[in-house]
């Protein structure tokens, strides 16, 4: 989010900038179990796995972790629908340059019980990424040792530029029970989303900030969808892909809630390498 730029580089000028171009980016859109066996369902309870450990990217940017998931054996991710086993990702806190290769480790458990030491090993290990090929979203499957795997659904861009969305509840009505937000992106023209937050409301105060890369001159599009007892509503917003700068969307969800998102656009500090 720190501007990476000086205002005078920019060509022609700073509200029509044609020498920020961007720079490859890998965007990862979801995590999913797959292969889920009865015996790592049945150990985890009759309707419930719970996840903790870690998965994170390491590119030539920056060489230490950069979290895609990220959670504590204390505070677990609790799949409750095996039928919709998608896993909540707490990052990345940055976007990931494929300038050259990249690396995404894991180390993933699933816990049974009291005892860390009666826990199933889902992931552990590393993979590598090239730059040069992939360049449509796919889905790369990591296969463990309990009879489970993980599908993580990734894209290549390149023009790309890293979007940092600050989710912000402004106003939210009390007594109007439980309230679940669903919040979804699609960039660059790429039928897939890419899938945020899904929740209880209260619960997106310790995660409001979401990174996603974009391609230059395309549309990315948020989608709020708020399921309340009575049904649901949505709301969504569009916003065109600039090399730098910030924009903010605000919308109320009848009178239960007002949400708004500020967005700020900056080009990772390799595409200004190669811009000169």
């Amino acid at each position: 989010m720190t501007p990476s730029y000086s205002e005078q580089d920019c060509r022609p000028c700073v509200a029509d900038c044609q020498w920020h171009i961007g720079c490859s980016m890998m965007q990862i859109l979801s995590l999913k179990l797959a292969e889920i066996s009865n015996f790592a369902t049945g150990a985890a309870g009759a309707s419930a796995i719970q996840l903790y450990g870690f998965m994170a990217a390491r590119d030539l940017l920056d060489p230490l972790r950069n979290y895609v998931f990220n959670r504590t054996r204390d505070d677990p991710f609790t799949i409750r629908d095996v039928s919709y086993p998608f896993i909540q990702m707490t990052g990345p806190k940055r976007g990931i340059t494929m300038n050259s290769r990249v690396i995404i480790e894991y180390d993933m458990r699933i816990k049974r019980g009291e005892n860390e030491q009666d826990d199933l090993v889902l992931i552990d290990g590393a993979a590598t990424f090239s730059e040069i090929t992939n360049f449509i979203p796919y889905i790369y499957r990591i296969h463990g040792d309990c009879g489970m795997a993980v599908d993580i659904r990734l894209a290549h861009l390149i023009l790309a530029i890293e979007a940092t969305l600050q989710v912000r509840i402004y106003e939210l009505k009390d007594g109007c029970g439980s309230l679940n937000l669903t919040i979804t992106c699609h960039v660059s023209y790429k039928p897939l989303q890419i899938k945020l937050f899904q929740g209880p409301i209260d619960k997106l105060r310790d995660q409001n900030r979401f990174v996603v890369a974009a391609t230059l001159d395309t549309l990315m599009i948020t989608e709020f969808k708020l399921v309340h007892q009575h049904g649901s509503i949505s709301r969504r917003f569009e916003s065109r892909v600039v090399p730098h700068g910030s924009m903010s969307h605000c919308a109320k969800f009848a009178d239960l809630a007002t949400i708004g998102v500020d967005i700020v656009w900056s080009i990772l500090p390799t595409s200004l390498q190669e811009g000169f």
